[in-house]
């Protein structure tokens, strides 16, 4: 017999949902004002969001075709057995965009309210990049595998030790493709929109230690610039604090 327990009484009681790092002074920006402390999702409300993703836009929208018009709240959230399911009681019916679009603002109502920080009066880390594709994803995309795949491994949800393997993978695909198709990944990884990207690194001490080199920055304006800046920096970190949050605060 299955136990389901509903995600309202889970996060309830004071149920533990962040880890915060107070950022060593190299790791800030002395521009900005800051407290200094940083919050992450745990791994118990990482795997509760994935989960829920996956049983909505995966298991729910994209392999079933089906929606619940939005009408799931906290208490119908049911942990069981190791995944998520939606309490059959809600009813659902054949996917439509309507339906989607309902879906999608449940979602973001419910992990925007649930996974808020109230302590450091901010989303933990990525999260409201996730809210941001959750509130305008357009109605094409909901039922598209290569966005739901990205959805449900979005960067907020993954841990240091994952962000590492996946900066050593993608170099290595980059480095095994043919020329010809490196240069066309090459052209549509630079685009322009993320030209200021080293605008974020150039006045943190200890990512500017990798970002220059005799005082002239090592890498270019775009994308895959700013990638490989990624993998060079969690290959040699510039101190030990580095390693707590190098996988966390760069892209």
């Amino acid at each position: 017999m299955f136990a389901y327990v509903p995600l309202d009484l889970i996060l309830g009681g004071g149920q533990a949902r962040f880890d915060r790092w107070q950022l060593p002074q190299e790791l800030m920006n002395p521009y900005l004002q800051s407290s200094g402390w940083v919050s992450f999702l745990n791994s118990l409300s990482r795997y509760i969001i994935h989960e829920l993703l996956v049983c909505v836009c995966r298991e729910g929208h994209e392999a079933l075709g089906v929606t619940w018009d939005g009408a799931f709240s906290l208490s119908d959230i049911w942990l069981c057995n190791g995944g998520v399911m939606i309490n059959p009681k809600v009813p659902c019916r054949n996917y439509d965009e309507d339906g989607g679009r309902a879906d999608y603002q449940s979602l973001h109502y419910i992990i925007s309210t649930s996974f808020y920080d109230f302590y450091s009066k901010r989303y933990p880390l990525y999260l409201d990049s996730l809210l941001y594709e959750l509130e305008t994803c357009p109605a094409a995309r909901r039922q598209q595998h290569s966005f739901v795949t990205f959805l449900v491994n979005h960067p907020s949800l993954i841990s240091f030790t994952d962000r590492v393997g996946i900066y050593a993978s993608t170099s290595t695909m980059i480095r095994q493709l043919p020329r010809y198709h490196r240069q066309i990944l090459y052209t549509l990884l630079n685009i322009q929109e993320y030209d200021s990207w080293g605008l974020a690194v150039e006045f943190i001490p200890d990512l500017n230690s990798t970002y220059k080199f005799a005082n002239v920055p090592r890498y270019g304006i775009t994308l895959d610039s700013c990638l490989q800046f990624g993998r060079n920096y969690l290959s040699h970190f510039g101190t030990f604090t580095s390693l707590l949050f190098a996988g966390r605060c760069c892209l």
